[in-house]
């Protein structure tokens, strides 16, 4: 008779601190089908090592820079980079996710509160 042997159960506040995150926001990451997991007796949500990773690995994103041998950037422009190419191709800049966009909307829509004068 073989044994298999049980995989490591982590349970949810474990793999939101191993990744970084509020439990909370690992719950609406499964709700919404992001992460897997594993039910345990009835609603008890717990995760395997595999779920991390593959998490992780589907949320990595690679940096995609090109190196300069002058220590300057080769996307401002200056006359120093060697193929004299300025900015990046429109095609480079990737667009931003709903998150970010929801984000950069209320910073912009929102008004600033005016400040006190100094004297009060």
């Amino acid at each position: 008779m073989t044994v298999t042997p049980i995989p490591q159960l982590i349970p949810e506040h474990e793999a939101a601190a191993m990744l970084g995150m509020a439990v909370k926001t690992l719950q609406r990451k499964r709700r919404a089908g992001l992460i897997g997991y594993t039910m345990v007796c009835g609603q008890k949500y717990r995760y395997l090592p595999h779920h991390i990773s593959d998490y992780i690995a589907r949320n990595s994103v690679e940096c995609e820079g090109v190196a300069t041998t002058t220590g300057k950037s080769a996307t401002i422009g200056f006359p120093s980079v060697q193929d004299g190419h300025s900015g990046t191709s429109p095609t480079t800049t990737a667009p931003l996710g709903k998150p970010s966009g929801i984000l950069l909307a209320r910073t912009i829509l929102t008004k600033r509160r005016a400040s006190l004068p100094s004297g009060t």
